[in-house]
Order: C-alpha cells, then sequence, then structure tokens
C-alpha cells in the first residue's frame, strides 16, 4: 500500500506477513482473551468461513482486511471480548464484536505503519454471514493471507495492497 507522508510525498507502506500476525496477536489476546497458537502464511482457510469481518483502508490507493471463521469461533471471539457465555450471545451481539475485531487489528496496523510516516484513512467494518462463504475481492493484486491457530479455532486474515507498493 502506498500512503502519502506527513511531508505531502508518498511513503511506502508494507503491510507484512509478520505485521498482520503481530496485530492480530495483540487484539485477540487483549480484547477477545484469546491466544494464537499457530500460523500459516498464505494459507488457504484466509478466505473461506460462514462469517467474515471487512473493513477498508486507504490514502492515495485503496486497500481492504478481510477476517473470517465459522460462526462457533466468532461467538467465541465475541464471548471473550464482551466477557458474556458464548451461548447467552444473540447475532446480533457476535457480528458487532467481529466487527470490532477487525477494525482493532486495522487500527493497529494503522499505528504500526504511522511510525513510517504514513497517514492511513479506515473505513466503517462490515460484516457478511452465510452459510460456507468463499470471499473474493476484485483486485489487481494477490492479498498477504495468513491462517490463525487460535484456542478458540481458526481465523484468516488477508490484506489487500495496491499493486507497486513494496
Amino acid at each position: 500500500m502506498t500512503a502519502t507522508a506527513r511531508s505531502g510525498e508518498p511513503s511506502p507502506c508494507v503491510v507484512s506477513h509478520d505485521l498482520i500476525v503481530e496485530a492480530a496477536r495483540e487484539v485477540f489476546g487483549t480484547s477477545a482473551g484469546c491466544q494464537v497458537v499457530g500460523v500459516t502464511l498464505d494459507g488457504d482457510r484466509a478466505d473461506r468461513g460462514d462469517i467474515f469481518a471487512v473493513i477498508s483502508f486507504g490514502s492515495s490507493r485503496p486497500g481492504m482486511i478481510v477476517m473470517g471463521c465459522t460462526v462457533a469461533v466468532a461467538t467465541s471471539l465475541a464471548g471473550g471480548m464482551l466477557g458474556i457465555a458464548p451461548r447467552e450471545l444473540d447475532e446480533e451481539m457476535v457480528r458487532d464484536a467481529l466487527g470490532e475485531l477487525v477494525n482493532q487489528i486495522a487500527g493497529t496496523v494503522k499505528r504500526k505503519l504511522a511510525a513510517s510516516r504514513a497517514e492511513v484513512m479506515l473505513g466503517v467494518p462490515m460484516v457478511v454471514s452465510g452459510v460456507s462463504l468463499d470471499i473474493k475481492v476484485l483486485a489487481d493484486v494477490e492479498p498477504r493471507a495468513v491462517t490463525l491457530r487460535s484456542d478458540v479455532g481458526t481465523i484468516g486474515v488477508r490484506v489487500w495492497w495496491p499493486a507497486g507498493a513494496a
């Protein structure tokens, strides 16, 4: 992704696998009480699931983060985040929590990119659910994909950024 530096000059922003994993570990650990216990880079799980949270980001060029998992994993994450037993959660609470988690991951990425003087704007999170969804993003770049194995289940995260980014 390329952002505009505060000086007004374009600044390369690298959303690496390591940055995605670091942001996810931080957010899941502090907000959802969940530990990431394993990581697969460019895993195929990152674009399949029953529920997805999506957030766009950009500056001079847009990008997107997509996080997907099963409803059971999303419910466990929401329960940890809200301090409520998963069986007591309704669908709206789960969707809101998942949207907030992807928002926090994007915010963490944005904060870490700020060290490179990049200015990144975040969009509003969106959550989509259904049965055995397969998310496709029409972009001219391949995403950075990570599959996270956590103590509550598997979570896929993909990040798209514009062509020409380092």
